[in-house]
């Protein structure tokens, strides 16, 4: 039995669906969300620094990047990267900024308490690229941040609407909503691959040890993990063991967070969501084995791919900027 998606009124403008119109194919592509004035949005990731300046009508007029500096323990080169990619896009006029990262973030205070992929501990990221920029940046992690920018994809819901957003990528977290709005708890809410397999074959990994774009792809010995949702559609059988214990793994994941916050909608994100059915079929089947009796989420594809985080951190720092401004 599946829960009814909470959604008042889909987006339904052209724009907002990324449909080319004369105004918005001079642009890249919509974003889903029309903001009120231009923006940048900055996605700092492990091996990567994705950068995107948005319209106020929400195309992507331009896109940078940049490998992420390692070692950098200080984060004070990953911030000279940051405003560097920002001067890029907005040619030194006042925009609204926001940046993300993956790890254990303090949101209200701008610090990455830890993160495991940047080598970071207690990094003050948003008072580092301020100094740069001199310019108020919104800072948010990197899941939340694009569990916003879907989130304002799907359209307008209702206001105790709860969904999740999951990227299935290296790493495996869950961003929570109720309405629109993202739940944050002490900084760490989602982090659901850090869960411990108890027994079984994986007993003392954690979930996003197997449920991992990455490491499935390692343990196939294939480029990525598109090749190996190829090897599978193509009837390969140890292609198909792997991605059915990968299947199981992120039912597993669902289905603690539908136990716990009974989402309407999980949007799934990733690489791996990129596969359509021959990911979410067997997911759907595993999710359901885990909770007999009990209605199911929607499980939705995510709509921005690999963007996602980017176009959230627009909005974040669009958010801040707005209330420095009020």
């Amino acid at each position: 039995m599946l829960i009814n998606i909470c959604i008042i009124r889909a987006r339904t403008l052209t724009k907002e669906l990324g449909v080319p119109t004369p105004e918005s194919s001079r642009g890249a592509h919509s974003t889903g969300h029309p903001l009120t004035a231009s923006a940048v949005g900055v996605d700092v990731g492990g091996t990567g620094i994705k950068a995107v300046l948005v319209s106020d009508d929400g195309a992507i007029l331009a896109e940078q990047s940049s490998p992420t500096p390692k070692p950098d323990p200080t984060g004070a080169h990953t911030a000279d990267a940051i405003a560097a990619l920002v001067r890029k896009l907005t040619k030194g006029e006042r925009t609204p900024v926001g940046v993300t990262s993956p790890g254990l973030a303090d949101e209200r205070n701008g610090v990455v308490l830890d993160s495991v992929n940047l080598g970071w501990h207690r990094v003050p990221i948003r008072r580092l690229v301020e100094e740069r920029l001199g310019t108020p940046v919104g800072f948010s992690h990197d899941v939340r941040a694009g569990g916003l920018a879907e989130m304002h994809a799907l359209g307008e819901v209702e206001p105790d609407c709860v969904a999740a957003f999951i990227p299935v990528g290296t790493g495996l977290a869950a961003a929570i909503f109720v309405g629109n709005r993202p739940v944050v708890g002490n900084g760490w809410a989602g982090e659901i691959g850090q869960l411990v397999f108890p027994g079984g074959p994986h007993a003392g990994k954690r979930l996003e040890e197997v449920a991992s774009a990455s490491i499935l792809a390692a343990r196939m010995g294939t480029d990525g993990a598109a090749e190996v949702a190829r090897l599978v559609a193509a009837g390969d059988a140890r292609a198909a063991e792997l991605w059915d214990e990968v299947a199981a793994a992120l039912g597993f994941a669902l289905a603690v967070v539908t136990a716990t916050i009974a989402p309407a909608v999980i949007i799934v994100g990733g690489g791996l969501a990129e596969s359509g059915e021959l990911l979410f079929a067997p997911t759907r089947r595993h999710l359901a084995g885990y909770l007999p009796g009990l209605p199911l989420p929607t499980l939705r594809p995510a709509t921005h791919g690999r963007l996602a985080g980017a176009l959230g951190a627009a909005l974040v720092g669009r958010a801040r900027m707005e209330a420095i401004d009020a």
